[in-house]
């Protein structure tokens, strides 16, 4: 696990009150962690906040809508870090 796994996973769980425990990188947002529309929402905004990055609408749907997962999610965050480091 990554530093940027834990940092996410403990976003994730705080913002849904749930254990950390429970935010795999398969779990889905909607059917495992029970996330809804503004939990979403909410997430990726305090994504964004935290890493000075932007996460278009089309990007937060796949990786935190009805079919993304935690990993997508990683997957996301840790693509556009590396962009903005130039890598």
């Amino acid at each position: 696990m990554t530093d940027l796994d834990t940092q996410l996973r403990a976003l994730v769980a705080k913002h849904l009150c749930i254990g950390g425990d429970q935010v795999v990188a398969d779990a889905s947002f909607h059917d495992d962690l029970g996330a809804d529309s503004l939990d979403r929402i909410e997430i990726a905004m305090s994504i964004e906040d935290l890493f000075n990055i932007e996460i278009t609408d089309d990007e937060g749907d796949d990786a935190i809508g009805r079919e993304g997962t935690f990993g997508k999610l990683c997957d996301l965050v840790g693509g556009k870090l590396l962009a903005k480091a130039g890598g």
